[in-house]
């Protein structure tokens, strides 16, 4: 049977941008402090970390727009996208490590309404779980992030 918990999370998140001209970042920044606050049948687990919620959460994400020619318009954009270390299991045995990930593309547009994408995500191969195992939560056995995948695709708006 599993145990009924509570549980309390403070935080804070911080989402922000900024525009020059054909240039905008935007940030996104999560903080959290969740804990165990009632555990009858795990007394043990009482002022735990909440698991799989990391502390911190951050991403950063550029782009560019700018014109080709009087028919052709381009954005490059990317992101950078942090997920901090968090426990695996309520008794916090085992620590799930932090990763971090990059994606880039480019975009182009016609005014005929042709559009095309070229895309990477987690360009750096980044290797993590975002979740572990729970019928064995001492095991690195989980649900892993996607390694680097390439993708180029052509849309027709009309």
């Amino acid at each position: 049977a599993s145990a009924l918990l509570k549980t309390q999370t403070m935080g804070i998140e911080i989402d922000g941008g900024l525009s020059f001209d054909a240039f905008r970042v935007n940030f996104i920044g999560t903080f959290l402090n969740g804990k165990i606050t009632s555990a009858p049948k795990a007394p043990k687990t009482v002022g735990n970390k909440i698991w799989r919620q990391p502390s911190v959460q951050l991403r950063l994400a550029p782009s560019y727009d700018f014109q080709l020619n009087k028919s052709i318009t381009a954005l490059i954009y990317g992101s950078i996208r942090y997920v901090g270390a968090r426990w695996n299991d309520r008794s916090n045995l085992y620590q799930l490590d932090p990763f971090t990930i990059i994606d880039l593309g480019v975009e182009v547009s016609t005014s005929s309404g042709l559009t095309f994408n070229l895309s990477s995500d987690n360009l750096n191969n980044s290797h993590g779980l975002t979740e572990g195992d729970p019928r064995n939560p001492i095991t690195k056995n989980g649900r892993p992030i996607l390694g680097r995948s390439i993708r180029f695709s052509i849309g027709v708006n009309f």
